[in-house]
């Protein structure tokens, strides 16, 4: 098993707590389910899209990310 080398830290600079990372992950997860829908119905994709604003609401409020989700349709 391999560990990672790679320090993740916030907009500020201070590194994530291993909660912070797993948020910061299922937020880039997220955005490429909605990116990249597949053939994922109309109503995951919605369902999907609902769930990242809500995620993006956590990641902006703890510093982990900020952008704008025009691009992903929320």
């Amino acid at each position: 098993m391999s560990t990672s080398s790679t320090t993740h830290t916030d907009l500020l600079g201070r590194v994530l707590t291993a909660e912070e990372q797993r948020l910061a992950d299922l937020y880039e997860e997220l955005k490429s389910l909605v990116r990249e829908p597949g053939e994922l119905p109309p109503c995951a994709l919605a369902n999907l899209r609902s769930a990242l604003a809500s995620v993006a609401v956590t990641v902006a409020d703890l510093g982990i990310a900020y952008e704008h989700l025009i691009d992903y349709g929320c």
